[in-house]
């Protein structure tokens, strides 16, 4: 049964806590920083900033200019410019800045306006191709969370569990990549892959929160961490990438910055050596469509090893 705690999709009061003891460390004092003098350039960007700094500096006048955006992007039409799959991630992106600023919504209203956006998403699931599938298995999941529907978030963990069976042992996600095609693509495959492994670590960091361990979910040994290790050695290697051709760090390096939140969010469940020169360069990360700032919610200090040397 679903138990959200509802501070945010995807961290805990704990995760406050330990933001605000280690403020004057790094990544977090990078991370601090940046919460409080970065201009964000959408009305996306400022609701998820503005109800970060409500959550982790109890700063109310910022939670109600959040809490306004919010309102007024519930009840703003949907870009007819966007894709299919970029709006399913805006409104994923959505879900966690209703959670943000949670107690500052008029109940009586925002409830139903995010259900008939979910909704009218769904209605057109069969625009779905494979990337907006594991999209769609991310707003069952968090739309559940929010409306504390037990379904959505069981449909949810179904097609999550289905897309973890595509994945191979080495890591690349079948479908995604095009293993299947006889000549190698022009960066298709390494686009999708990223955006199906962002989907899986959202949809899993969400779940666990609200009591359903989707991080501990496997197939022959094969879990989200699997298809997220096999993108880590590209982020320095991009030219042994073998599903595309002739990709270049100039190509791959926007798109590691783009979908860059989940980066902190594996880091929290692995300790692959590759992850550290990764999030040394990205940090302080903030990812609009990757759970936000997720440097400030997601991030771990390393313990102090103590000896006579």
């Amino acid at each position: 049964m679903i138990s959200p705690r509802h501070t945010g999709l995807y961290f805990t009061a704990d995760q406050i806590e330990h933001a605000r003891h280690h403020r004057g460390r790094d990544p977090f004092e990078s991370a601090w920083q940046f919460l409080a003098e970065y201009q964000p350039p959408d009305s996306l960007s400022a609701a998820l900033l503005f109800g970060l700094r409500y959550r982790f500096d109890d700063d109310s006048e910022y939670g109600g200019e959040a809490a306004a955006l919010v309102a007024e992007s519930l009840m703003t039409a949907f870009d007819p410019d966007s894709s299919y799959l970029d709006t399913l991630m805006h409104t994923v992106a959505l879900a966690q800045a209703c959670e943000l600023v949670r107690p500052l919504l008029d109940e009586t209203e925002w409830g139903a306006t995010f259900t008939d956006r979910v909704e009218s998403l769904l209605v057109e699931s069969d625009r779905a191709d494979y990337s907006a599938r594991a999209w769609l298995s991310t707003l069952h999941i968090t739309s559940g969370i929010v409306l504390e529907d037990d379904s959505r978030l069981q449909t949810g963990t179904e097609i999550f569990r289905a897309i973890i069976d595509d994945i191979h042992p080495n890591g690349y996600i079948k479908p995604a990549v095009g293993a299947e095609n006889e000549e190698p693509g022009d960066g298709e495959g390494f686009i999708a892959q990223m955006r199906v492994v962002k989907a899986l670590v959202l949809g899993a960091e969400a779940a666990t929160h609200a009591g359903t361990d989707l991080w501990a979910y496997h197939q022959r040994g094969v879990s989200p961490l699997t298809a997220a290790t096999y993108l880590m050695f590209y982020y320095h290697h991009p030219e042994h990438w073998p599903w595309d051709k002739d990709l270049t760090a100039d190509f791959t390096m926007p798109l590691y910055r783009l979908h860059s939140g989940l980066w902190e969010m594996v880091a929290r469940h692995s300790d692959h050596r590759l992850l550290k020169g990764l999030l040394d360069d990205l940090r302080p990360i903030f990812d609009p469509t990757g759970g936000a700032l997720t440097t400030l919610t997601h991030a771990r200090i390393k313990k102090r090893r103590f000896g006579l040397f």
